[in-house]
């Protein structure tokens, strides 16, 4: 076990116990959120100078698959925090060091940018406040209403996305100004507890340094901030995995009767239980190696990338090609992650009979909170991707 396992795992063990009274009883896992922030988890990639864990990729990514086996609510509802410290990370913002401090200290950043509106455009808008300037307390007016805020519930701040009619924005909103309400909403029957319902923003008034340009952004910045928030996804979905595995297992050695065996009976030395369980074992180990794989060669082309000039386009160039090679893997991975982790949690049902049935297991939501994962991103169209590049070598053109 790693010093960060070691760290992290009393709190994932704690959230997990509590994981079936919350979804029975469609408990929002506030506690869950607050513990992890006390205990740090929410600045584990932040550098150890600004007061964080100083953890790699790689390391982040196995806390989420541990996470998400422990409560997947709680791991995807993380999901915004993290992006938004990674952003901090590779794009480098102004205030950077600020906002590093603030994570260090425990405070939380949720996500707040879709929309429920008629086209993909963003109608949620901010404008220059008259009353203060470019340099004062309250210098632009935020006005919108969003949707799938995931982690927004549980957060001190919100990244939201506005317009001021000519250009983009990305807003810090402290989810605890006037004018800012946020619902619990959300009625999927997956992923219930993620508090990923509606955002209003009733004219609210946003301090300068909260307001970024969108064309801040590099197109580096913007295609790795892709990469990272799909395969934080895909590490989530392979920590459901873990839990099916974990409860398959819990279920049967528990047990003492086979189904068409008279008598008492240890399932777990049934040839065919066996069978199910070994099954499972290892359609979860190949989710978690892909994951793995994915996170690898992502950390590779960031390496590549922090050595490049701005100012060198050629090689710049190349960096977009290497990060959309990265995404064809990532749609590939995403195929098999999918695949493999709601087959694992529908075989789970195969070792228990109608005794898996019980409410009070909740052994479903392993499938549902899979197959809500598995529904953020269309996976017929990353198919098709894959296949393009496969036929013509085209890469992604927005690998969204």
């Amino acid at each position: 076990m790693t010093r960060l396992a070691a760290r992290f795992e009393p709190v994932f063990s704690e959230i997990a116990a509590g994981a079936i009274d919350r979804e029975t009883g469609r408990v929002l896992p506030t506690e869950a959120m607050s513990a992890l922030a006390q205990a740090g988890f929410g600045a584990v990639r932040v550098p150890e100078r600004h007061g964080g864990a100083g953890a790699s990729l790689a390391e982040l990514i196995e806390l989420v698959m541990a996470l998400g086996a422990a409560d997947s609510n709680v791991a995807q509802a993380f999901r915004g925090h993290l992006l938004f410290t990674e952003r901090l990370l590779v794009a480098a913002p102004r205030d950077r060091d600020t906002w590093l401090g603030r994570i260090a200290d425990g405070e939380l950043v949720g996500n707040a940018q879709s929309e429920r509106t008629a086209g993909t455009g963003i109608s949620t808008t901010v404008t220059p406040d008259a009353s203060g300037d470019a340099s004062g307390d309250h210098a632009w007016t935020l006005h919108g209403d969003k949707f799938y805020t995931t982690g927004t519930l549980y957060a001190d701040w919100t990244w939201t996305l506005a317009t001021d009619g000519e250009q983009s924005y990305g807003v810090l909103v402290d989810t605890r100004a006037p004018g800012v309400t946020v619902t619990d909403d959300w009625d999927g029957f997956g992923q219930r507890l993620t508090g990923s319902g509606s955002a209003r923003f009733d004219q609210v008034r946003v301090p300068a340094g909260q307001v970024f340009p969108s064309a801040d952004d590099t197109v580096l910045d913007k295609v790795d901030t892709r990469v990272f928030q799909h395969l934080y996804l895909l590490a989530t979905l392979a920590g459901i995995g873990r839990a099916a595995l974990r409860d398959a297992t819990a279920f049967v050695q528990d047990r003492t009767r086979v189904y068409g065996v008279a008598g008492q009976s240890e399932p777990r030395h049934d040839a065919a239980v066996q069978i199910v369980v070994g099954n499972i074992a290892s359609l979860v180990y190949s989710a978690e190696a892909l994951v793995r794989d994915v996170t690898r060669q992502l950390e590779a082309v960031r390496a590549d990338a922090a050595t490049v000039s701005g100012a060198d386009p050629a090689r710049t160039a190349a960096l977009v090609d290497d990060y959309a090679a990265v995404q064809v893997a990532q749609f590939s991975a995403q195929q098999i992650v999918i695949r493999n982790v709601l087959e694992a949690t529908n075989q789970l049902f195969e070792v228990g009979g109608a005794s898996a049935l019980s409410t009070g297991r909740a052994l479903d939501r392993h499938w549902r909170n899979a197959r809500a994962i598995a529904s953020h991103n269309p996976a017929i169209l990353r198919q098709q991707a894959v296949g393009d590049f496969v036929l013509n070598g085209t890469l992604p053109a927005n690998p969204s």
